[in-house]
């Protein structure tokens, strides 16, 4: 989705259930990330992987087109402090560890 405020920020809302086509405004989750494109890259079967880099949470609050593409209206999100802890810091590894796993997986993606 293109958030408004620039043409290299996108919302990152996913869709609700497994993928089924396209995904209609009430499939999407309310809350989401406001992502800045870091690279474009066509694939050979002519799809586009795009890489993004996570800037700012985001509330969806109005889909205005959902064809040829979605677009919305979303509302930036106050940060939330993440009490440091035990459980904070192993969700942290967790986290760090899938997307270790991930980049593994998509490197000579990545190197393009």
């Amino acid at each position: 989705m293109r958030a408004s405020g620039g043409t290299r920020k996108r919302f990152s809302g996913g869709p609700k259930g497994p993928e089924d086509g396209r995904a209609r405004p009430d499939d999407l989750y309310a809350v989401g990330t406001i992502a800045a494109v870091v690279q474009l890259i066509r694939m050979a079967d002519g799809n586009v992987k795009a890489l993004l880099e996570g800037r700012r949470r985001a509330r969806l609050l109005e889909v205005i087109q959902d064809t040829p593409f979605t677009a919305a209206r979303v509302e930036e999100m106050a940060s939330v402090a993440v009490p440091a802890g035990v459980q904070s810091e192993a969700l942290s590894r967790s986290l760090m560890s899938v997307f270790e796993q991930y980049l593994k997986a998509n490197r000579a993606c990545l190197r393009k």
